[in-house]
């Protein structure tokens, strides 16, 4: 290719605007976090989150009658957890921002 030919293998190509990077500069990935948790009841106390997985409160659980059932934990999940490229502000693929030219023949 020559000097002044921008090498677009790979790159999804963006209009300039919004949340595009300067106009012939590329951005890396990224994904919005996906965020969820769940309320877990069993009856071991050792346990441990990993990855996007994080216990966030535990305390022993009881039925109604006051019969103990063993402890429960709440769990949340927060994708963001993973590092940087999942924890931006929108979901894109690796792209550049472009001005495109229209041309129309008669």
């Amino acid at each position: 290719m020559g000097p002044n030919v921008l090498d677009l293998r790979g790159m999804f190509l963006r209009g300039t605007g919004g949340n595009a990077g300067p106009l012939g500069q590329s951005q890396v990935d990224t994904m919005r976090p996906i965020t969820g948790n769940m309320l877990q009841i069993y009856n071991r106390s050792e346990s441990s989150g990993s990855g996007a997985f994080r216990k966030s409160n535990q305390r022993p659980a009881a039925m109604p009658g006051g019969s103990a059932v063993g402890p429960w934990a709440d769990w949340t999940f927060n994708s963001g957890n993973l590092g940087t490229h999942f924890s931006g502000t929108e979901t894109r693929p690796v792209n550049m921002a472009v001005r495109y030219l229209i041309r129309a023949l008669n």
